[in-house]
């Protein structure tokens, strides 16, 4: 009810104007539109050019990896993702990471120490989870060492 009386209320003041103010909102609001139309055209327009310009770069890069012998760096498994390595080489780097700490003696080894060998998680899980051996450090961060327990 209270938007219709508010209506009323300003139909009853436009009537009073000397002039028609709803055809000037009108009118306001057509140029508005009109303003506005164009730039958003030309915005489509320029993200059209966008995409088309991404995508031929897309190709030439791959066009240059090609012509330079430029492959992926990743191992790839038949069915295209990467190759995982299996329990025994895991094994295996376990053993080796349990001969360096052993070879290191009282001093412990640093995590330096074993950098040809492939772990995602920290010398302490890796170890016991591979061998089932219990590894002690001491140190803090940088400056961790390795000790068999």
């Amino acid at each position: 009810m209270a938007k219709s009386k508010k209506a009323a209320q300003t139909k009853e003041a436009q009537s009073e104007l000397p002039f028609d103010a709803g055809a000037i909102l009108a009118k306001i609001d057509a140029y508005k539109m009109a303003q506005t139309k164009p730039v958003a055209d030309e915005i489509e327009k320029l993200e059209v050019a966008r995409a088309e310009i991404d995508e031929k770069l897309r190709n030439l890069n791959k066009l240059l990896d090609t012509l330079e012998g430029r492959t992926s760096t990743a191992k790839k498994s038949p069915s295209g993702s990467k190759a995982k390595r299996t329990k025994e080489e895991a094994k295996a780097d376990g053993e080796k990471m349990v001969q360096i700490i052993k070879s290191k003696g009282k001093d412990g080894a640093e995590k330096a120490d074993f950098g040809d060998i492939n772990f995602n998680q920290s010398v302490v899980a890796f170890v016991e989870k591979t061998t089932g051996q219990k590894v002690t450090t001491t140190g803090a961060k940088a400056g961790t060492r390795y000790h068999l327990a």
